[in-house]
């Protein structure tokens, strides 16, 4: 969906239309379709159906954000959420299994919980969930990466450098007083 419209209601202030992006979707801009192009597929649900938005919950968590509320629902999302800014892509996969939205529902859902008198969200966001299914040769079509050897100095190591420094520094600005 981004950039937007400049007429399109924009109650989460995301990217509109500009010199820099003049078309809304293309991949350049935006990022969802930038995945699709480089060969990835989305395992969440529809990213373009307005009931699976997953961003749009108060700044507090209690509740969906009250500048949103209107424009959710003109969009067609029951619960207050405006954009979609999460997603589970994949690549290499047999078949994605199932997928769906958790922790949208409010004031009543599954992951809310007592925040002082109020019930919140557990995010801001509303979290997706996929099953998907590996084929069977999925370890012959991603070799594991090479090894690799770690950094040759640890923190232990800096510490003592500084230290040193510290020491010569000292030694260096005695020296010169006199």
């Amino acid at each position: 969906r981004d950039p937007r419209a400049k007429s399109e209601p924009n109650p989460g202030l995301q990217p509109v239309v500009s010199e820099a992006c003049p078309t809304s979707g293309s991949a350049s801009c935006n990022a969802y379709k930038a995945m699709i192009d480089a060969g990835f597929a989305n395992a969440s649900p529809d990213a373009n159906d307005p009931r699976y938005f997953t961003w749009g919950a108060s700044a507090l968590l209690n509740g969906p954000d009250s500048n949103r509320i209107e424009a959710a629902k003109e969009f067609g999302n029951q619960y207050g959420f405006t954009d979609r800014l999460d997603y589970i892509f994949t690549k290499n996969v047999y078949a994605t299994i199932s997928s769906k939205l958790i922790g949208n529902i409010y004031p009543d859902g599954s992951s809310t919980w007592e925040c002082g008198d109020e019930k919140c969200f557990a995010s801001d966001h509303a979290g997706l969930v996929a099953t998907i299914e590996l084929p069977r040769d999925a370890a012959t079509q991603d070799p594991a990466l090479p090894d690799h050897a770690r950094f040759p100095l640890g923190i232990w190591h800096f510490v003592a450098i500084a230290l040193v420094s510290l020491i010569s520094w000292r030694i260096v600005r005695r020296l010169r007083r006199r």
